[in-house]
């Protein structure tokens, strides 16, 4: 029974790093793909590109739909390094503070518009601090949502 090969792999991180280096046997039935689908489940990653430490992102690397092994070759010698850019996925606990910071300002709009009697007294007095308090509250939904969200870096690039 044959070895397979392993080429070494430069895993960049949105063009930082390299952030993860290691070795990986190539697969396949001519054991010349990388498997993709392994390398983004283990460093939870969104995509994964071809990097040129010159020209940068190159094109998006597509995984066969049933192996998970890239649709490019690779050659199998042992003095090959491949580079690799990736998108993280981005955490549980991040679309849970998004999501809670969204139901609390549901709560709290919907608190600035009903009716007097209905409003608790620490929603009056805090009213009354910042003089009506619903621009004030708009402000804010809108800081706050584009550092979590990154709005603005993401329309500028």
């Amino acid at each position: 029974m044959t070895t397979l090969p392993e080429v070494q792999v430069e895993l960049y991180v949105n063009g930082n790093g390299p952030r993860y280096t290691f070795k990986a046997k190539l697969q396949g039935w001519d054991a010349n793909r990388l498997d993709l689908e392994t390398i983004l489940n283990k460093y939870s990653l969104k995509a994964l590109y071809a990097y040129s430490q010159s020209n940068g992102r190159g094109q998006r690397l597509i995984q066969h739909p049933r192996s998970g092994l890239s649709m490019v070759c690779y050659s199998g010698k042992p003095d090959v390094v491949i580079r690799l850019d990736s998108d993280p996925k981005t955490s549980m606990m991040q679309r849970a503070l998004l999501m809670t910071i969204i139901i609390s300002v549901l709560v709290l709009l919907i608190l600035a518009f009903s009716d007097e009697a209905d409003k608790p007294i620490w929603f009056k007095n805090f009213q009354e601090l910042g003089g009506g308090g619903i621009g004030w509250l708009v402000g804010f939904v809108v800081i706050v949502l584009s550092q979590v969200t990154g709005w603005p870096r993401k329309q500028f690039r």
